[in-house]
């Protein structure tokens, strides 16, 4: 049956070299019927015409012209508002596409003046109401090579979003993706979805539990603040949820809800300290569930929903503020405090069901480590970015892509419109949950019920109380150190940490001594190594170079 199902599995329209001339078609069969009429009155005042009636000739002539005007733009109506016409334009575009580009096989001419034939390989266009697939025959076929590398032309000939690529059997398929705008759904029907995450519009789910972790970027009115508002309606509903904004801005009503209560943050120094104790709930989270797993006699730790407990969301907006705010010599113990305690929910989180959310208006690789731009799985941009931005944010596998920036749809002013993807895959068109001006989110959070978080050590009566964190001064063997930093770069050897602390202790960082009156390892003290390795990541630098210039 399975073979049945692939030979008559519906491929889609076979493209064929007439198709070229669809256009010329269509839009003769559009001046058809003025001629016939055109025609007619000519052949029954036959009489008038041989006389050379000056008035019944002009206005035929004035008849002709008017059907030419009128037949162009009828032709461009119907493929804008008609789908069958927009598909037979859609198949022409693609003839054309093939035979421009030399996509062809050209039969040989037997007979001298006889007009040479062309024909495409097998290749399929399939046109639903939303997505379009374009299927390519390899197949060992000499043009198999360049038909691996037509995701990105495909994306502009059509004017649509590549989305992915498969293989099937003899043939590869691209998918694109169009009219994005109607998948839209407005702000107060975002919620979560069994099985699929948070529901971002018709189409688009944003699956925390399997994509954990959400980046955000957008410029300034890109609709940035109006999407996180949005996350928060369907994340409010599901599980605590607390909000870091540096700026004193968009989040500050929030604060006075009951459902936000002791859950808004604003200074660097709150939002660093919010950052540990939610460190402190997935430390108790985790506590808690070994604690069952061991009481239920199972043998592998599963995830937060296995133990009935609700997913909690740490929202932070406006982090290039909050970023720059840290730095200097002052602020060096509060960089390092947040950066601690970010990277190991960033790293842990995800079993434990404890999710960070942040908002960037221009992310940086500096910004954005290696280790955690591929640890928030689900990334979304908003508004206009440029190439070093989206480049950041979807990497490599969208190098080729064309991020568009479109403002305007049907000559209407749009906003929210941006890209999404799961880390790794290809980014999609996406418009953000829209508002009305009659929508209040305000209005809509004042209703909402307040989740209590038995894990947060300073809620009121939390019966769970968070594992002890381990003590900066804790004295590390070298051993110990590379076990500790192997869990955020699994490539060390010890010959690294070796050749690092040597560095490190001839003078550039002040490493405590211990009995014997030789240099240390302390626990406080891996953040320098960190700095090291994440530099070391993305550069070609040298370690001595690295340590002279974070350090010297």
């Amino acid at each position: 049956m399975s073979v049945l199902r692939s030979i008559f599995r519906y491929k889609g329209m076979r493209i064929r070299p007439w198709m070229m001339k669809i256009p010329l078609l269509l839009y003769g069969l559009l001046l058809l019927p003025v001629w016939l009429a055109l025609g007619f009155l000519l052949y029954i005042r036959r009489e008038d015409v041989q006389a050379l009636n000056q008035t019944l000739l002009l206005m035929v002539g004035a008849g002709l012209v008017l059907n030419f005007f009128l037949a162009a733009f009828l032709n461009r109506f119907l493929e804008e508002r008609l789908l069958f016409w927009k598909k037979l334009f859609r198949m022409s575009i693609l003839a054309r596409y093939l035979y421009e580009r030399g996509y062809y096989y050209e039969k040989k001419k037997k007979e001298s003046g006889k007009k040479r034939t062309i024909k495409f390989p097998r290749i399929y266009l399939k046109q639903g109401r939303y997505e379009l697939e374009v299927m390519l025959e390899l197949s060992g076929s000499k043009f198999q090579d360049q038909f691996l590398k037509l995701g990105g032309d495909f994306e502009t000939t059509f004017f649509m979003d590549y989305i992915e690529d498969n293989y099937e059997e003899k043939f590869i398929v691209y998918k694109l993706a169009y009219s994005a705008y109607l998948n839209r759904i407005h702000a107060r029907d975002v919620k979560a979805v069994k099985g699929k995450g948070l529901k971002l519009s018709k189409s688009v789910y944003w699956n925390y539990v399997e994509n954990p972790n959400l980046l955000l970027a957008g410029g300034i009115g890109g609709g940035k603040t109006v999407f996180l508002r949005s996350l928060l309606v369907g994340a409010g509903k599901e599980g605590a949820a607390y909000l870091c904004d540096p700026k004193h801005a968009d989040f500050v009503p929030l604060a006075r809800l009951e459902v936000f209560k002791d859950r808004v943050f604003y200074t660097k120094e709150d939002i660093v300290a919010m950052y540990e104790r939610f460190e402190q709930i997935m430390e108790a989270r985790y506590a808690y569930m070994n604690q069952l797993m061991e009481e239920r006699g199972e043998k592998e730790l599963g995830n937060f929903e296995k133990y009935d407990l609700k997913p909690v969301f740490l929202i932070h907006d406006e982090v290039n503020s909050f970023m720059s705010s840290l730095e200097g010599n002052a602020s060096y113990g509060l960089w390092e405090r947040y950066r601690k305690a970010d990277d190991n929910v960033t790293l842990k989180g995800r079993q434990a069901g404890c999710y960070i959310i942040k908002a960037f208006q221009r992310p940086g690789y500096d910004d954005l480590p290696l280790k955690i731009r591929s640890n928030m799985m689900f990334h979304v941009t908003m508004g206009r970015l440029d190439e070093y931005a989206y480049a950041a944010m979807f990497g490599e596998e969208n190098k080729n892509k064309n991020f568009r920036n479109v403002s305007y749809l049907a000559g209407k002013r749009v906003y929210g419109r941006g890209y999404c993807a799961n880390f790794g895959d290809q980014a999609q068109e996406f418009y953000a949950p829209l508002i009305d001006k009659d929508f209040n989110f305000y209005d809509l959070f004042e209703k909402y019920k307040r989740i209590e978080n038995p894990f947060d050590p300073l809620e009121v009566g939390s019966p769970h109380q968070p594992a002890s964190p381990v003590s900066e001064n804790q004295i590390l063997t070298r051993k110990e150190a590379l076990q500790a930093l192997q869990e955020e770069f699994s490539n060390l050897t010890d010959r690294n940490i070796r050749t690092v602390f040597d560095l490190l202790k001839d003078g550039f960082y002040p490493f405590e001594k211990g009995e014997t009156g030789s240099p240390v390892i302390k626990q406080k003290d891996l953040a320098a190594f960190r700095r090291v390795f994440e530099e070391r990541e993305r550069s070609d630098k040298s370690y001595k170079q690295i340590v002279q210039e974070q350090f010297g």
